[in-house]
């Protein structure tokens, strides 16, 4: 997959004199392979993974070495999702993005309900 992702990292505790913000934000182009690869640096404490394609955004947020805390909304039809997360969902997550494909109402590859999701329309 050669799709690129609109990214951004936010590393706390970062002091950043131009904004006054503890927080660092980070944009660049990616593909599958180099966002993958960003995911496993959430390993950190606090730290938020921002991505976006053309119609998904997915919010990846720290919650231990193990577990991702995941939000998801889709512009198509405004579905969203919320759920913690191993990091093999959520590179799998990050594949169908990638591939704009539409989620369903189980998280990829499990049997499992989101913890809350709906569709908005």
């Amino acid at each position: 997959m050669n799709i690129n992702l609109k990214i951004g990292i936010v590393e706390k505790g970062s002091y950043d004199p131009n904004t006054g913000s503890n927080n660092q934000l980070y944009e660049s182009e990616v593909n599958y392979i180099e966002a993958c690869a960003l995911l496993y640096k959430l390993k950190e404490p606090d730290c938020t993974l921002h991505m976006e394609t053309e119609f998904i955004i997915l919010d990846f947020d720290s919650l231990s070495e193990e577990t991702l805390g995941i939000e998801i909304f889709d512009t198509r039809d405004a579905f969203w999702a919320h759920a913690e997360i191993t990091f093999p969902i959520a590179k799998k997550i990050i594949e169908i993005a990638c591939r704009n494909e539409s989620f369903e109402d189980v998280i990829p590859t499990t049997n499992d309900m989101w913890g809350a999701f709906g569709r908005d329309i």
